[in-house]
């Protein structure tokens, strides 16, 4: 008898959630509509006037599985026949270079009399590709993009596992002349990519949505570093093991905004750039504890999420500092810029206030069958 009231409680819990109000389910298409109209909204509170005027970034997918993955492993033999340098490969990683860029400089690049890197700017999401963001180069980022893509498919990599579209950040460093007080060239930076699962991006680890993020974490990065000696690419990927469903219900989109409406209330978020739909990569909780630290056998599972990319302040008495133009060209390189993110089967908040050891561990997910059916 105790056990059917467990399963009772249980699967209550799922359908009516927390709240004590039925939640309703929908398919990714069903989401996908209800997201056309994006988030747009002023909002007033702690006598702050908060603008909130995004486009909802949602995959064009008939469903959203769910899986057991690991890193991706690499043989160690991966540069044969494709003239490329293997600088490294570890079990989980590799990243090769080439010198297919190295005859685009146009100035000699500088000597270390000139001086260490100075300048740092850092360029988010959405990123001009037909800018020449890196001095001494002809190249716009999206041609350099094009010849990280022709280096990935060079060693076996998928670029259409990747979102090629844009970099969802870019770093550019300059050196700098400090007794002439004026840039020398080439400059040199980096760039990352998501990488996608069931086409649909893999937007970071589970953990990165907390305040304080744990000691651990997962995460799948491709990305490329240019300078003026070599055209450098990284990539540290994972591969789904194990399919856990082929498709799961996911809550309301206005049900996720009404959760990231409560942190905006409640003070905290003070500024909104984006709002995505995809994966977050969590850790498995083995034998009943967290783990400190992870090792390439380790599983890892990926869930529905919504990430904003917002100012997030955690006293809501408190002003968001003012930075200067040290920061960069972009004030998201504020201490204050966080990834948030809300469950996107349930709708509710990953509270990023959260400080258990177990935060951003893997805590299962809601099949169709929990929820009745599917449609």
């Amino acid at each position: 008898m105790k056990k059917s009231i467990s399963i009772l409680l249980l699967f209550t819990t799922l359908v009516v959630g927390t709240s004590g109000f039925a939640t309703e389910y929908f398919t990714i298409g069903e989401v996908l509509e209800q997201a056309g109209t994006g988030w747009h909204k002023t909002y007033s509170a702690h006598g702050r006037e908060i603008v909130v005027d995004v486009d909802a970034m949602v995959p064009d997918v008939k469903s959203v599985p769910v899986s057991k993955c690991k890193y991706s492993e690499y043989p160690p033999n991966i540069t044969d026949g494709t003239g490329l340098i293997l600088e490294h490969n570890l079990p989980d990683a590799f990243a090769v270079s080439s010198t297919m860029l190295t005859d685009e400089i146009i100035v000699q690049s500088p000597n270390k009399k000139l001086g260490l890197p100075f300048s740092i700017t850092t360029y988010y999401s959405p990123i001009d590709l037909d800018r020449l963001y890196f001095s001494g180069y002809p190249l716009t980022l999206r041609k350099i993009c094009m010849r990280f893509r022709d280096m990935l498919a060079l060693v076996g990599i998928d670029p259409d596992g990747i979102v090629m579209d844009s970099p969802y950040m870019l770093t550019v460093n300059e050196y700098y002349n400090a007794e002439k007080g004026e840039e020398v060239v080439p400059s040199y930076g980096w760039a990352s990519f998501y990488q996608l699962m069931h086409r649909v991006p893999i937007l970071g680890g589970l953990g990165e949505a907390y305040e304080q993020m744990p000691l651990y974490g997962t995460y799948a990065e491709l990305g490329f570093v240019l300078s003026h000696e070599d055209f450098f690419v990284s990539v540290h990927t994972i591969t789904e093991i194990e399919r856990l469903a082929e498709d799961v219900p996911l809550s309301s989109f206005s049900k996720v905004i009404a959760s990231f409406e409560e942190e905006i209330e409640d003070g905290h978020i003070r500024k909104v750039y984006d709002l995505n739909f995809g994966y977050a990569v969590c850790s498995a909780i083995e034998n009943g504890g967290a783990k400190k630290n992870i090792d390439p056998n380790d599983r890892f599972y990926i869930v529905p999420v919504w990430m904003a990319n917002c100012m997030y302040v955690t006293d809501a008495k408190k002003g968001q500092r003012v930075y200067d133009e040290s920061y960069g060209a972009d004030e998201r390189n504020a201490l204050e810029y966080q990834k948030i993110m809300v469950n996107a089967q349930t709708g509710e908040l990953i509270d990023p206030m959260n400080r258990s050891q177990n935060r951003g561990y893997y805590t299962g997910f809601i099949t169709w069958d929990d929820v009745g059916g599917k449609p």
